[in-house]
């Protein structure tokens, strides 16, 4: 065995001889081994045979409710079947293109999802709050979180989308001086070494960014206002993660990932509710 636990007073850490053997160098000069790092930064989740127990961050968490509630959580994945012919986050062009390539995330997200907004800004590189940010004129403001891979039941990758997203999820919040810090960055075109000669604008569906800054304080206290979070993912099946979710429900062998991949669903849709934000995952059918 490479990996091991231990179980100590008031923690459980990693122990494994590989890992100690990787050293990690910071900006400063300084080193540590891998293993140190991933225990410093509780870098790591401990699923159990009882699906309601899990390890996290230091601490035990029991829900009683966990598996009763895989129905209501199935509800928030919107299966798409156009995801299977996408392959990029980003896509990549080399010519003076004003569109992200078809094969990308970004593409579905501006043509499939977002389409019928009045306003689309492209948010990501720099002090991003989304990948992409929507509003539909006093009706909702949605961010969307972008996450390419190939298919399969991956935890490791809805961990990381899911962290950005939890990370943001106060900034669909946020007051007009945020705001108008963001003016300057959606006035510029998006620069990225996939598209070295992009004539991208960020600001991708609108009249302009002063205006799309002025809709979204306006629809953001608009009292029927909805606000709303996509998780943008492609390498996950609902037929796939349906049934081996049923087999966790019924007391059967599952996918060793899918106890941690449903811990993260609660996860999510639960810091959503905390702040009364819609929950929304799309997938493969």
């Amino acid at each position: 065995k490479t990996l091991r636990l231990k179980i100590n007073k008031t923690s459980i850490s990693l122990h494994s001889k590989i890992l100690n053997k990787v050293i990690v160098t910071y900006d400063t000069g300084e080193k540590t081994t891998l293993l140190s790092l991933i225990n410093k930064l509780n870098a790591f989740i401990i699923s159990f045979d009882n699906a309601e127990l899990i390890y996290w961050n230091k601490k035990l968490f029991k829900d009683s409710k966990l598996l009763g509630n895989i129905p209501h959580f199935l509800k928030i994945f919107r299966p798409y079947n156009r995801l299977s012919r996408i392959n990029s986050e980003k896509g990549e062009n080399s010519n003076y293109t004003k569109n992200f390539s078809n094969n990308s995330l970004f593409n579905f997200i501006e043509k499939n999802i977002a389409s019928k907004s009045d306003y689309i800004i492209c948010d990501d590189l720099g002090n991003e709050w989304a990948d992409y940010i929507s509003i539909k004129s006093h009706e909702s403001i949605t961010f969307y979180h972008a996450k390419n891979g190939k298919k399969g039941m991956s935890a490791s990758k809805f961990h990381d989308v899911i962290a950005q997203a939890q990370k943001n999820l106060g900034n669909i919040y946020t007051n007009e001086f945020e705001l108008l810090r963001k003016k300057e960055s959606w006035d510029n075109v998006y620069l990225h070494k996939d598209y070295p000669n992009s004539q991208i604008r960020k600001l991708r569906k609108g009249i302009s960014t002063r205006n799309a800054i002025d809709m979204y304080k306006k629809t953001l206290y608009s009292p029927n206002s909805k606000k709303e979070v996509y998780l943008v993912v492609n390498f996950i099946s609902l037929s796939e993660l349906r049934s081996e979710l049923d087999k966790l429900k019924n007391g059967n062998k599952a996918k060793n990932e899918t106890i941690q991949i449903l811990w993260l669903i609660s996860s999510f849709v639960l810091s959503c509710k905390e702040l009364n934000i819609d929950a929304y995952i799309t997938c493969l059918p």
